[in-house]
């Protein structure tokens, strides 16, 4: 019994050797199928990876942001402020479904950040916000040195973006990336001016150091302790006679139960306000990636399309051309399963061999692409488009070979039904 196994399967792989050149043709399709597999897989990981951690990765199920409602059709200054009125804050202070309460307030004047660097000096208009050192406790690393002193540099927190601002100025001028650490400690100047046309003028020049990068925060502005906020803009204020000297940006709010949820948000909103919960992020996720999936979907169903059809007109091609060979063999005595499993073995093989190339092809283009973004566009070099792994080559594999099986399988059925005078007819 052992002997015959063993003498069917040297046949069958005879058999496979001496043929599957041809099948190795019709079956190239399979590499472009998984190498699109591997792109659409790793460019969905990536991005959702990159949607979560650098633009909402720090919200907890239960916490909302609020921020004022966006003013459209207004012409504004470019240091103009969008707030939230302080009443607003202290009812939303005293909703009893909201466990705590932490503001991100701004200096209301026009306040610039110079910066220094190459031997280049810019000074764009950027809104200083100011946080507690309580908020980003265990959200930004070395959250103990975020404090303000007195006659000391002001400590600061850059939004990530910055950072690929000073990587697009950098591959500009063919210059090496920066990296968070080269530019941590980074001396800079805030500088506040009072608007045109006030009667008193005045400028404050304060000196600041870069802190850290984070995305904590999706701001536009820099982030300073919350202290020293207070302390400038009452002193400014004081001495321009100015009104409402901070500025409430947006507020990171708790609730006490997450059941909650929709109608503390619906109660702010009715306030006039905008809000933004981990639910209607991943809502709108969602939606953005379903856009993708369905692309994706078209274009992955067209090529299984053709290479299904490739695999199966070439096995047709090959049946016909060796109708003789198999008819006889079934006069032989050779029975039906042999021959299927004959072609399906055959078809495994490519499968799993294709399959496998496929990745490799697939996982060297994402790589590559990765790198080309990241070298044209620092500022997208955070997405890092990387391969998926091999737990998902193994399944690719596994895909690819049930492909080119169940495409072979009825011509490999036709092949065991050949009859030998219909056979030799065509001789």
């Amino acid at each position: 019994m052992v002997q015959y196994i063993i003498r069917n399967a040297k046949l069958v792989i005879e058999e496979i050797v001496k043929n599957i050149w041809k099948a190795l043709l019709s079956s190239f399709g399979i590499i472009l199928l998984i190498a699109f597999l591997v792109l659409y897989l790793s460019l969905r990981d990536s991005v959702t990876n990159f949607v979560e951690n650098r633009l909402f990765g720090s919200l907890d199920i239960n916490e909302i942001i609020i921020e004022p409602k966006a003013k459209t059709g207004e012409a504004t200054l470019s240091y103009t402020i969008n707030s939230i009125p302080a009443e607003k804050v202290k009812a939303i202070r005293k909703m009893n479904s909201v466990a705590s309460v932490y503001t991100v307030t701004c200096i209301n004047a026009a306040t610039k950040v110079k910066i220094e660097l190459l031997g280049k000096s810019r000074a764009p208009y950027v809104p200083v916000c100011g946080v507690s050192q309580q908020f980003i406790k265990d959200k930004v690393p070395g959250y103990k040195s975020f404090r303000y002193y007195p006659n000391e540099p002001v400590p600061v927190i850059a939004p990530q973006v910055a950072l690929d601002m000073f990587n697009n100025f950098a591959a500009i001028n063919n210059l090496p990336l920066f990296t968070e650490d080269t530019l941590k400690g980074l001396p800079i100047t805030i500088l506040i001016n009072t608007p045109k046309g006030t009667e008193i003028k005045k400028r404050f020049e304060i000196p600041a150091v870069v802190h850290s990068f984070s995305t904590v925060f999706n701001l536009t502005g820099i982030v300073v302790p919350d202290t020293f906020v207070n302390q400038i803009a009452a002193r400014y204020a004081q001495e321009t006679k100015s009104a409402r000297p901070v500025l409430y940006i947006r507020l990171y709010a708790k609730v006490k139960d997450v059941k909650k949820l929709p109608e503390v948000t619906k109660r702010i909103k009715s306030m006039g306000l905008a809000v933004t919960s981990l639910d209607e992020v991943a809502s709108k996720t969602n939606q953005a990636m379903s856009i993708i999936d369905g692309f994706s979907i078209f274009v992955g169903f067209f090529l299984l399309l053709l290479t299904v059809i490739s695999i199966f007109n070439s096995y047709l091609i090959i049946i016909y051309n060796r109708s003789y060979s198999f008819s006889l063999r079934r006069i032989l005595g050779v029975s039906k399963f042999r021959i299927i499993m004959t072609f399906l073995i055959e078809a495994a093989f490519i499968g799993a061999v294709y399959g496998f190339i496929g990745y490799l092809a697939g996982a060297y283009l994402i790589k590559a692409a990765g790198a080309k973004l990241s070298s044209l566009v620092p500022a997208l070099s955070g997405i890092g488009l990387n391969p998926v792994g091999m737990n998902v080559c193994a399944g690719l594999v596994l895909f690819s070979i049930a492909i080119s099986s169940l495409s072979a399988l009825i011509p490999a059925i036709f092949a065991s039904n050949m009859n030998l005078f219909k056979a030799l007819s065509k001789q």
